[in-house]
Formats: C-alpha cells, sequence, structure tokens
C-alpha cells in the first residue's frame, strides 16, 4: 500500500512524494508534523497540462 506525502514550503509551493504506508508509520509521518525532504534521484518525471 502507498501513500501520497506533499511538505509545504516557505515559499507557499509544496513538494509531492509517494511512499509506502509502513515507510510513513516508520518516519512517524502525519500532517501537521514537520519534515525535511531530501531529493535524491536519478530519474524525475515531469508533467505539463495538454
Amino acid at each position: 500500500m502507498h501513500a501520497g506525502v506533499s511538505i509545504g514550503l516557505a515559499s507557499g509551493d509544496s513538494v509531492h512524494a509517494t511512499m509506502t504506508h509502513a515507510a510513513c508509520t516508520a518516519l512517524g509521518l502525519a500532517e501537521g508534523v514537520e519534515a525535511t525532504a531530501v531529493i535524491k534521484a536519478s530519474l524525475v518525471i515531469l508533467g505539463v497540462p495538454a
């Protein structure tokens, strides 16, 4: 099972990720919990409106 996670940035933008529910539980993630995103990716998929 997967969970969608969003982290709000000071600029008003946000970073979105998909991770397993088990990982969310292990990290203690929940709405309102402060978290830090570290991005290390060999593949990034971008989408634009059609």
